[in-house]
């Protein structure tokens, strides 16, 4: 059996773009199938798309990086994330904005 909490402690969900992927994952996933009063389903359904492959675009172009430095008496490893832009991250940030686009234009 799978434990939720082990899952949740994997993800790491620690910056602004793992939190909004996972949210608008879940709301995409609950769209699809639930009827929002609201707002139309279309709406919800583009706008937590272009969430999700933005953020998700966002994470992809955080790269994670670990120095290793001589600070005399040995050898300590520095870990940090930085933003490094890739061409399928880009894409990604694209094709989001677009269709958070449509999404607005379904509003009026």
């Amino acid at each position: 059996m799978v434990d939720p909490e082990k899952i949740i402690d994997k993800i790491n969900l620690d910056t602004w773009f793992k939190v909004l992927t996972v949210a608008s994952g879940l709301i995409l996933g609950f769209s699809l199938f639930l009827k929002t009063q609201w707002l139309s389903n279309d709406t919800v359904i583009l706008f937590s798309l272009g969430i999700f492959l933005f953020s998700l675009g966002e994470w992809k172009q955080f790269k994670k990086f670990n120095i290793p430095q001589n600070i005399g008496t040995g050898i300590l490893s520095v870990k940090f994330e930085k933003r490094k832009m890739d061409y399928f991250g880009l894409v990604l940030n694209l094709l989001g904005l677009i269709i958070m686009g449509f999404g607005i234009k379904t509003l009026f």
